[in-house]
């Protein structure tokens, strides 16, 4: 029985590395997707001595690799020709939407998206504006959406029964009608709404990731990667459900097999970890929806089929989501790249790449896959990253009720560089001491210690609260 699914799985690769070609026809070929740049970074390569390039897929029009697959996807089963083709359903965390509703757009095809309840305001104003191209479009009420509650009068989106409705002239001259709907918790609540509509309307479902078409459609992003770089000695991948992996090794592994296909999943949203520890497909338990661009519970069916029943794959990394942050934050001061959580994974699991493997003086490809971050998240980053660098920290302090306490703890207990970034007193103990909840911001992550120490030589007693405990939780 193992015998027979490796047969069949190799021969599917084999059918599929045929028509490499095809698929890199249609994006060539495409008015709405570009070849990006292959960036050399100086600074990085410094630090990991290797010579690191960075593919600039958060520099595509909807800031994503995904719509490469989307349009491939789509272009393999409509006639362009035609102004009767079935309507477009989809179902995505957001970058791939937006990749299928400005080819939609530029198709003039009716289409109809579910994103995840959880989705940013970014991403869905983005996924409204890709699918009208930006203008001011009439409401349709033919096609009312319910399950979107509340969204009426979000930047131009006109709600019709709660639902985000709108028609847009295509590139090609012909009218599409354009659907919003929120459905899910996750992805896959999210997937299995849009399945629903989509078998009930007859449409044509563009899956963002478990789809042979679509996974052809990223295996451009390697192809361009060749073009640029003869023999890369590592591609390091974002996984959410494998789409992006399984494209890039299918070609790597094709024309270089000796080049490493590295995989990177957030710490909690690891499927393709746990499927090749277990050798089948594993779902995850207790989703951690943070990276939501890669919250993925399952990966793809014919994604596990390349990536581990093919061997595609080499190693896969899973990265917590502080350290996340920190790159996010790093990539922006230094370079000044705006990436998502999910855009700047590979990059994140380097320092690991670096402990497990020799990358000195390699050619190291890590592919930054979309810059669709919400501005509003970045104190949220910003926090995690300075817990992540060892540098902020909380404390529940005991103040005497008299003069001078807070003035006594900032001259005596903290250091130059060190600051007070939350002061809260929570309670009286009793007429002698109050509680407060005091965040620390140090200047240098090597002085917890001596600050602690402080803190007792000036007669407060205290308590660290530890991140993982509830009491942390509840207070911050």
């Amino acid at each position: 029985m193992a015998m027979q699914m490796q047969s069949k799985a190799t021969s599917v690769l084999q059918g599929l590395q045929q028509n490499f070609g095809r698929y890199m026809n249609h994006i060539k070929n495409a008015d709405v997707v570009h070849k990006t740049d292959l960036i050399y970074n100086q600074r990085l390569s410094n630090k990991y001595g290797c010579n690191l390039f960075l593919k600039r897929e958060d520099l595509q029009s909807v800031r994503s690799f995904k719509i490469r697959g989307a349009y491939c996807k789509i272009m393999e089963n409509i006639d362009p020709t035609s102004k009767d083709n079935p309507v477009i359903v989809t179902a995505s965390a957001g970058n791939h939407a937006q990749g299928v509703a400005l080819t939609c757009n530029s198709l003039g095809l009716d289409n109809t998206i579910f994103v995840p309840i959880n989705t940013p305001n970014q991403k869905k104003h983005r996924i409204k504006h890709f699918a009208t191209n930006g203008q001011g479009n009439k409401v349709d009420s033919s096609h009312p959406i319910t399950s979107v509650s509340g969204m009426t009068g979000i930047n131009g989106m006109n709600g019709i029964n709660g639902g985000i409705n709108g028609v847009n002239g295509g590139m090609n001259g012909s009218s599409s009608r354009f659907n919003l709907e929120l459905a899910g918790e996750n992805f896959d609540e999210c997937c299995a709404a849009a399945l629903d509509y989509c078998d009930k309307h007859n449409g044509i479902f563009v899956h963002p990731f478990d789809d042979y078409d679509v996974i052809m459609g990223q295996s451009t992003v390697a192809q361009e990667i060749y073009e640029d770089l003869e023999k890369p000695d590592m591609i390091l991948n974002t996984v959410g459900g494998g789409g992006l992996i399984s494209g890039v090794g299918l070609y790597s592994k094709f024309v270089n097999p000796e080049g490493m296909i590295i995989g990177v999943e957030p710490a909690n949203a690891n499927s393709l970890t746990l499927s090749m520890i277990n050798k089948r497909i594993t779902s995850v338990r207790n989703l951690d929806t943070f990276v939501d661009g890669a919250s993925v519970i399952t990966c793809g069916t014919r994604n596990y089929e390349i990536c581990v029943e093919n061997g595609i794959v080499d190693d896969v990394f899973c990265v917590n989501n502080e350290e996340i942050c920190c790159d996010i934050l790093e990539l922006y001061e230094n370079e000044g790249y705006i990436l998502e959580p999910a855009g700047v994974m590979g990059l994140t699991a380097l320092k690991h790449v670096a402990n497990r493997y020799d990358i000195r003086n390699k050619n190291i490809v890590c592919i930054l896959c979309g810059g669709n971050n919400d501005v509003s998240r970045y104190p949220e980053m910003i926090e995690k990253s300075l817990k992540y660098k060892g540098l902020k920290h909380y404390f529940l302090v005991n103040f005497a009720q008299t003069p001078g306490q807070l003035k006594k703890f900032v001259n005596n207990v903290l250091n130059d560089g060190d600051d007070i970034s939350r002061f809260e007193y929570l309670k009286k103990n009793s007429k002698e001491f109050g509680t407060v909840l005091i965040g620390v911001q140090l200047g240098d992550r090597h002085e917890l210690e001596s600050f602690m120490t402080r803190m007792t030589l000036e007669g407060f007693k205290y308590q660290k609260l530890d991140e993982n405990e509830q009491l942390y939780s509840y207070l911050i």
